[in-house]
């Protein structure tokens, strides 16, 4: 029954995916693919996904391609399905179209220590005014698929990340003419990205959230990399002294290791998901259903679904839970 329903959602979506990419006059290309190479940097490595292959940028990779896609459009909407890693350099220009330092678009992110990330979006008009869409408290993960949107209206500019609204401002949009494109870097060769792209669109109309690519959501369709590791994986702080770290996932079991200060609480709660613990290290009341415990480290603990529990950390430690199936309200 599991598996009938994760191929119904993947023909779902692929239908969905399908109304959104017959949009008359955009210029679609698959990184795998792309049209008018001129050179390239590096070795870019093809990997598989559940779309077909992506390309795999290591951080000193890049394509240079001998056109300008913006060239005639008076608005526009240039989207990214890319998955960038947590462990890569701070500042990243992905894509670049235009000039290398005169009237251009380009999508950036900038990646924090702790592995997540935030977009930037940035446009230089002809008269050589700019304009960058940028906020870094608004924070995504690493190590997953994203869809990202940058709209320039005649009027105004706008930035999405997965179809949801970030920054916006008043600001005209010209023309972009002249001016080639790369992929992988900024033209002039510096601020190179590390992850993994699959596909840009460029698009002459400013369109709306509902007609943007959803490449990311079957890219996403819940698994994690097959190897993960604990400095390069990003933490979540749940507050009052307790933290979260996602480790390996799929549709059917998820396993989270989480720290906790002394005196730190896991507040009482019940879910409908199986859950099996160990204690890693520290020392830890728990109540399950009404009854108490004190575990130390090596020790464990069971939860059947739907049964109110909860802990009271006595000396600081980790615990690590095992979740069946998948814990999708820990995903971001």
């Amino acid at each position: 029954m599991k598996n009938s329903l994760y191929f119904f959602l993947i023909l779902l979506l692929t239908a969905c995916q399908s109304k959104q990419d017959k949009i008359p006059g955009s210029i679609d290309w698959k990184v795998a693919e792309l049209p008018g190479v001129e050179f390239k940097l590096g070795e870019p490595v093809l990997v598989d996904t559940k779309l077909g292959p992506a390309v795999q940028f290591f951080g000193q990779e890049a394509f240079f391609l001998n056109t300008n896609p913006l060239a005639g459009m008076k608005e526009v909407t240039v989207e990214a399905i890319f998955r960038p890693d947590a462990d890569g350099p701070f500042e990243q220009r992905f894509l670049h179209l235009g000039e290398v330092s005169g009237e251009r678009i380009m999508l950036e992110t900038r990646v924090k220590p702790d592995g997540n990330w935030y977009f930037d979006a940035y446009v230089k008009r002809p008269d050589s005014q700019g304009y960058a869409l940028i906020d870094s408290s608004l924070t995504h993960p690493g190590n997953r698929w994203y869809q990202v949107a940058f709209v320039c209206r005649k009027d105004s500019l706008f930035s999405y990340v997965n179809g949801q609204l970030e920054k916006t401002a008043a600001f005209s949009y010209q023309t972009i003419n002249k001016g080639l494109a790369s992929v992988g870097v900024r033209q002039n060769k510096v601020c190179f990205f590390k992850g993994q792209m699959y596909r840009i669109r460029i698009t002459p109309k400013a369109l709306n959230p509902e007609e943007f690519l959803q490449d990311h959501l079957i890219l996403n369709t819940m698994n994690s990399p097959s190897y993960l590791m604990e400095n390069k994986l990003p933490w979540t702080d749940l507050g009052g002294g307790v933290k979260r770290q996602i480790l390996g996932y799929d549709q059917n079991i998820m396993l989270v290791k989480v720290a906790f200060e002394q005196g730190s609480v896991g507040a009482a709660h019940k879910h409908p998901h199986s859950q099996s613990s160990l204690c890693v290290s520290g020392k830890f009341e728990v109540d399950i259903n009404g009854q108490s415990s004190v575990i130390s480290a090596g020790d464990g603990f069971y939860v059947a679904p739907d049964l109110m529990h909860g802990v009271r950390c006595l000396e600081a430690g980790v615990l690590l839970d095992a979740f069946a199936p998948c814990r999708e309200d820990f995903l971001p």
